[in-house]
């Protein structure tokens, strides 16, 4: 890449799209607080300036991300049910740091942190025994007096794109709030469903 000369807004921006990796351009303007007129502009000089790229989600959503990544459609539905969260609970994602699975992402809101995990269609089953593996390590056991296990996780966030899937998925309670979000990327549309406990 060559040296580039950005300003304190595409910096911003540019930062943005490395810390989420992917995003649509309504999830930049959300997610970065920025006004619809003024963001398009700065990303399009970042797109000239070889900062960002335009690419597209196999379902030929457009997305912005890093000039030398391919898009990542899980990070996709992570922002989408971010920027619904900031829209409709007046908040602000306090930080936010990709995961590695069975989490997509961990972010920290209204004073809660929330493991989230985007689950495709068809990853139902390697999903629960990866996420069961990791919250039974999280709670020791008996015999060590639940020395050396990290602290549980409180506030589970799933999404899906297929409400049907719910019933898939496992994940033993225990005192969690554990939250579904089914999300419609071609529509822009996110319905949170709280599951019963199991």
């Amino acid at each position: 890449m060559k040296n580039m000369s950005l300003s304190t807004d595409e910096i911003r921006i540019k930062n943005l799209i490395n810390l989420y990796d992917t995003l649509t351009l309504r999830q930049i303007e959300v997610l970065g607080n920025l006004k619809s007129a003024q963001q398009k502009k700065i990303v399009d000089n970042l797109i000239k300036k070889k900062a960002i790229k335009i690419d597209y989600l196999a379902d030929g959503i457009e997305v912005y991300c890093n000039y030398y990544s391919s898009p990542n459609r899980k990070l996709v539905l992570v922002g989408e049910v971010l920027k619904e969260l900031i829209i409709n609970t007046n908040s602000t994602v306090l930080w936010f740091q990709k995961q590695e699975y069975p989490f997509t992402a961990i972010a920290y809101i209204k004073n809660k942190i929330f493991d989230i995990a985007a689950i495709e269609d068809g990853e139902e089953e390697i999903f629960n025994v990866a996420v069961n593996r990791i919250i039974n390590s999280e709670t020791g056991n008996e015999e060590n007096g639940y020395k050396n296990s990290p602290a549980p996780r409180k506030n589970i966030l799933i999404i899906i794109e297929n409400a049907e899937k719910i019933s898939k998925i496992q994940i033993p309670n225990n005192d969690r709030n554990v939250v579904f979000a089914c999300t419609d990327l071609k529509n822009s549309d996110v319905q949170f469903i709280a599951k019963p406990t199991i």
